[in-house]
Formats: structure tokens, C-alpha cells, sequence
């Protein structure tokens, strides 16, 4: 799904059999429901999910050819682990658990368990075209000087 990378392009409507159910194009999304957020949101979040990437836990992402950008999550006791990110203007997320609710293991984080899927997905999808409609993230706009974090 695109929202955040390009403000546009597909959408999905469901998942069946591990197969994304596409929905449409921008234009479709956008006369069932209008524009996500506002374009300066879009480009805010993509700045603050760069530095995910850039100072946190997706650093395993900077390999990427473009300017990654996402957030890794990870549930109590490691039994759920994820990577949602962007690149230009593809995105996908990566989830790894069991239906049981059992652990991964210990220390088995987003960051761990599911970036390395991720990265080897959008490595080899970016690496057949940067983007699928050769849209760029938008420009971050500059935070205010009381948003910023000490450092």
C-alpha cells in the first residue's frame, strides 16, 4: 500500500492465501475516500520514520539504494515481530510469528526477526525498478525547534 512514500498507487483491500487483493489505483482511493492526510503530514512522518532507519532500530535498512523510512514493532515476551517501511515509492511490511501465541525466542525483535526478510524483499524489488511509479517521497518540512529531540 502507498500512502506515505508516494500519495498515491495501489491499494489493498484484503489478503487472501498470502496473496494481496488489489483494490485499485490512486484515483479509485481517492473518490471512495478521499486524501489520506495532508501532503505536509505525509512528508513529517516520513522524516521522523527516516530516522528510524537512520539512528534506531531499522539502521539494518540503510543499505537500501533510496532513503528508507519505516518502524520496526515488537510484542511482549517476542511472540510478534514486524517491519513496515518504504523506499521511493514501494512499501510492504513483514510480520513474523505463530498463530499459538508461542515466543520467537528470546531477543527476537522486528529489528532481528523480521528486518532481514524485509530488507532481502525490497533489495531485490528495488533492484528490478527504484520505484514502481518513479515517485520520490515528499521534502520533510523543518520541525520546530521545541520538536526536536536532544542530542
Amino acid at each position: 500500500v502507498e500512502g506515505f512514500p508516494s500519495h498515491g498507487g495501489l491499494g489493498v483491500s484484503g489478503v487472501a492465501d498470502g496473496h494481496a487483493v488489489v483494490a485499485g489505483r490512486r484515483d479509485w482511493l481517492e473518490r471512495e475516500w478521499g486524501q489520506p492526510i495532508p501532503a505536509g503530514l505525509a512528508a513529517d512522518m516520513t522524516a521522523l520514520l527516516r530516522e528510524v532507519v537512520q539512528h534506531g532500530t531499522g539502521k539494518f535498512a540503510q543499505g537500501l539504494p533510496g532513503q528508507a523510512a519505516g518502524k520496526t514493532g515488537t510484542t511482549n515476551d517476542f511472540q510478534d515481530a514486524w517491519f513496515i517501511g518504504y523506499d521511493g515509492g514501494l512499501g510492504t511490511g513483514v510480520w513474523v510469528g505463530y498463530d499459538d501465541h508461542r515466543t520467537l525466542g528470546d531477543k527476537e525483535t522486528g529489528a532481528r526477526a523480521a528486518g532481514p526478510i524485509w530488507l532481502d524483499f525490497m533489495t531485490k524489488a528495488l533492484s528490478k525498478t527504484m520505484s514502481p511509479n518513479g515517485a520520490k517521497p515528499p521534502a520533510p518540512r523543518p520541525a520546530p525547534a521545541a520538536a526536536l529531540p536532544a542530542r
